[in-house]
């Protein structure tokens, strides 16, 4: 066998000479492939070598001056046109081999790019920059449309921006591809818990609950889902077998809770809202819903307002916690605490026009009539027709001495509430006011 880059013979067992290979080797391993993913030439068997030569047929002898030696002399001829033959085949098949050799880089080197992008990918997630891993996911997803993971972790990201949307979607096709992921199947069930399809999120639960040994997630899940669709008896069924898995477990016994709660069963409702440990993320939910029962039931304001306190320590921006405390405060007569909480919670929602109310009535309550005024103006540009505020805004007129005033602002009230709560209110106001002026 000659060798085609240097024309050298050597073994017949090699389509390349060992020196050649050397050179050969270096050129394809130039990149940052490891060498051991090239497959060394020297190593591979080639069956295809020269043929005997009682098989090669030679051609008819040629006379010559000396007839005697030229039928011992070789046909050059036919030993060149071999020689040629041989020398393209073998580099045929270097070519080949060098082909080979440059698809497997080039799969190397994708490899390894796409393992660049899921590393990015999962970096940026570990840190919370969903966007970016989205933007890194989507890139190994082109190059490994098949990765089911892949899917998954995109679905991941999705849904701890909340688009719950587009989580759905990835998990849906991470399943497309392996059925059996209980990851995608738990999640996807989120996903359509927060999309208000519970029916739906109960069907991927219970198949999640097929696929892993600890179904303590997929039961208090599915007992949120009987919970919100006001199905108590399987959401109390379901809650409970949380509870037997994990009796510490803080969500099952809030549900557990709140289905009492929903029941009028209060004191219920407050043995398993006591059953809630202080690290569970949300105890300061059941602490409020404590509050409530103090509150609205067992009427106790200062238990009350204990549980509520106890709720916005844990969550300080909790909007109810400021919204029960603001009305809470108002029954002790503590209306400047009473402001200091209807406030916070107004930063969270500022067209709130019962809160705004409200504060107007505490001001009105320590004789801030300009304070006062002030929030019952406000509520009448969010609505011109709010009864409440124009009765209020008569009683300050009235507090003043301004009877005209008050008696515009009372017939108001009987104008555009003539079937409400304030209209006998606002007619016993009328007469006194009459009465006075007689």
């Amino acid at each position: 066998m000659f060798c085609p880059e240097c024309n050298k013979k050597f073994s017949d067992f090699e389509t390349i000479c060992p020196a050649c290979l050397i050179d050969l080797k270096d050129e394809f391993s130039a990149g940052n492939v490891p060498a051991a993913s090239i497959t060394h030439r020297r190593d591979v068997r080639e069956t295809r070598h020269l043929p005997h030569s009682g098989n090669i047929k030679t051609l008819p002898e040629r006379v010559e001056y000396n007839s005697s030696a030229a039928k011992d002399e070789p046909n050059k001829s036919l030993i060149l046109f071999l020689i040629i033959f041989t020398a393209i085949a073998s580099f045929a098949i270097v070519c080949t081999g060098a082909i080979s050799l440059v698809n497997k880089y080039k799969e190397v080197a994708e490899t390894k790019e796409n393992e660049n992008y899921k590393d990015k990918a999962l970096n940026y997630y570990r840190n919370k920059q969903y966007r970016e891993a989205i933007t890194e996911f989507k890139k190994a997803m082109e190059k490994e449309p098949n990765d089911p993971d892949i899917y998954n972790d995109l679905a991941d990201c999705h849904y701890y921006l909340s688009e719950y949307g587009e989580a759905k979607k990835f998990y849906f096709k991470s399943l497309s591809l392996d059925p059996n992921k209980y990851e995608s199947l738990y999640y996807a069930g989120n996903s359509l818990y927060y999309e208000d399809n519970y029916k739906e999120a109960i069907v991927y639960y219970v198949k999640a609950i097929e696929k892993t040994s600890d179904p303590y997630d997929c039961y208090d899940a599915m007992a949120m889902c009987y919970y919100n669709m006001k199905d108590y008896a399987p959401a109390a069924e379901y809650a409970q077998k949380a509870i037997d898995i994990n009796p510490s477990g803080g969500s099952p016994c809030l549900t557990m809770g709140n289905i009492y709660y929903t029941k009028k069963d209060m004191n219920k409702a407050e043995e398993y809202y006591n059953k809630i440990p202080g690290s569970y993320s949300s105890y300061y939910i059941a602490l409020y819903n404590l509050g409530n029962i103090y509150y609205y039931y067992k009427k106790d304001n200062k238990k009350a307002i204990d549980y509520y306190e106890k709720s916005i320590e844990l969550s300080p921006d909790y909007y109810y916690g400021h919204y029960k405390l603001g009305l809470v405060y108002y029954d002790t007569e503590e209306f400047e605490k009473a402001i200091e909480h209807t406030c916070k919670a107004l930063e969270q929602d500022p067209n709130d026009i019962y809160l705004i109310n409200n504060t107007g009535i505490d001001y009105y309550e320590l004789k801030n009539y300009d304070k006062a005024m002030e929030y019952y103006e406000k509520a009448l540009s969010i609505d011109p027709n709010y009864p409440y505020a124009y009765y209020n805004i008569g009683l300050i007129y009235e507090a003043k001495g301004d009877k005209k005033k008050a008696l515009e602002y009372y017939k108001k009230v009987i104008e555009i509430n003539k079937e409400g709560t304030l209209l006998k209110d606002a007619e016993k106001k009328i007469k006194k006011i009459g009465k006075s002026e007689e």
